[in-house]
């Protein structure tokens, strides 16, 4: 038996490559294909299926890619469980509750157990040299992940009222049937936005996530849900246009990034540069979302369009290639990049970086705290108000553009991002507080809990 797990750091996703006896199945893969075929031939396996767990959110399925590169073999098994709307038109074949896939000694069956989409389902993995009764793990996609559970709100508050419902049934009831040592094989980990709380572990057990998971202890259903979306960090919007693209299929063509000479006046300028170098000078109207991020792609899902030509500002040619494949991942389509170097031409701005003390003394400049809802609660500045980035496109609604503003985050990398997509949008005044919350506590200021 072979079981290979992959990991895609940039939007913490685990794809997985199962099989025996030669014939092997690819389970939710990434549009990076390279690495299953290549994974494949050296367990001497044929890949004969590719099979989804859900329609995914925040990456672009690369079902359709990895059955063209295996010159169209492989068949694409997808739910069919959620109606028409959900079930992707790529897939050979719709599954329902209960179907199954042979490998060699294994079986998988797919359970329909929806929550964090109408048709999700999960893959129990039965091996009958051990068992044809009970299976020995199951991949459990955005349903159940390590110390976590998928999240239900995705698709707006009606459907919510609907989702999570499904979803403490589907996790109460439709995994009761399966003993404790059955092992968990999710499809995110720790730094996803499918979930929250995940842990940077890469599997587990149902029994462990019983015992330890917050969101699998038994409460009445209400307070259960109620739990579930305290502190729910907030839904990028690109996901749904990641929806539309993975019920669709996306275009397989892979376009080539060009430096460009020009700017399209409408053009999305995205600079990838640190705040500093940012703050200091930056082309007029671009968005600073600084590369060196932790969670780079998850902010790039939040705040850019899919409408306008994407233009990345650089430090060079290697680091655009590299984030062309990652925006690939995510289903944007880059317009082309442009080397910082060779940018002197074009028509330049900077944008303020405050100290903790300058905002600190200035009464008038209101304080825009950017962070999650966990992290504002572990403490912020009294006074200060709380729109998390996700949120910032309707927050422009409400504030005229010549309020004084200080965006603070907890390091300084998303505050520049916000005030930098602030001063794009036509904001006179605003800022970023350098060094954020943690240079806020080291200078001596307060923060409160209330």
């Amino acid at each position: 038996m072979i079981l290979r797990q992959f990991y895609t750091p940039e939007l913490a996703i685990y794809s997985y490559l199962v099989g025996d006896r030669g014939r092997a199945a690819v389970i939710d893969p990434t549009r990076d294909v390279g690495i299953y075929v290549e994974a494949a031939r050296e367990a001497r396996v044929e890949i004969v299926a590719i099979l989804e767990t859900h329609v995914h959110a925040d990456f672009v399925s690369g079902a359709k890619e990895l059955k063209r590169a295996l010159n169209g073999k492989p068949l694409i098994y997808a739910s069919q469980m959620g109606g028409e709307a959900w079930t992707p038109q790529y897939a050979d074949h719709p599954v329902s509750d209960g179907d199954e896939i042979r490998l060699g000694a294994l079986r998988l069956r797919a359970r329909h157990t929806p929550g964090h989409t109408p048709e999700h389902l999960i893959w129990l993995c039965f091996d009958e040299t051990r068992s044809s009764e009970v299976p020995w793990f199951l991949f459990s996609g955005d349903l159940l992940f390590v110390g976590g559970v998928g999240r239900p709100d995705l698709l707006g508050e009606e459907a919510f009222q609907t989702l999570s419902r499904q979803l403490y049934q589907s996790l109460f009831t439709k995994l009761a049937d399966l003993p404790d040592y059955v092992e968990i094989y999710p499809a995110h980990g720790a730094g996803s936005l499918c979930g929250k709380a995940m842990s940077d572990r890469t599997t587990s057990t149902l029994g462990y996530e019983r015992s330890f998971n917050p969101s699998l202890q038994p409460k009445p259903e209400e307070a259960w849900i109620a739990a579930l979306k305290n502190q729910m960090p907030a839904a990028p919007r690109h996901y749904q246009f990641v929806k539309r693209l993975n019920v669709e299929g996306p275009a397989a063509e892979i376009a080539t990034l060009e430096e460009i000479e020009k700017l399209d006046s409408g053009s999305f300028i995205l600079d990838t540069r640190d705040p500093i170098s940012f703050a200091e000078s930056h082309l007029e109207g671009a968005v600073n979302i600084p590369l060196a991020g932790a969670s780079f792609c998850n902010w790039v899902e939040m705040v850019v369009p899919e409408d306008r030509p994407i233009v990345l500002i650089v430090e060079n040619s290697q680091t655009a290639l590299e984030l062309a494949r990652q925006f690939r991942l995510m289903g944007y389509n880059l317009a082309g990049y442009a080397s910082w170097s060779k940018v002197g031409a074009f028509k330049k701005a900077s944008l303020p970086l405050f100290t903790p003390a300058q905002v600190s003394a200035d009464p008038k400049r209101m304080i825009i705290d950017v962070r999650m809802p966990v992290e504002w609660a572990a403490g912020h500045i009294q006074g200060a108000k709380n729109v998390e980035l996700a949120n910032l496109q309707d927050f422009l609604k409400e504030v005229p553009v010549e309020q004084p503003l200080a965006m603070i985050c907890g390091m300084g990398y998303r505050s520049s991002l916000a005030a930098s997509l602030l001063q794009s949008a036509g904001f006179t005044d605003v800022g970023s507080v350098r060094g954020g919350i943690h240079a806020w506590h080291v200078a001596g200021l307060p923060l409160t809990k209330n």
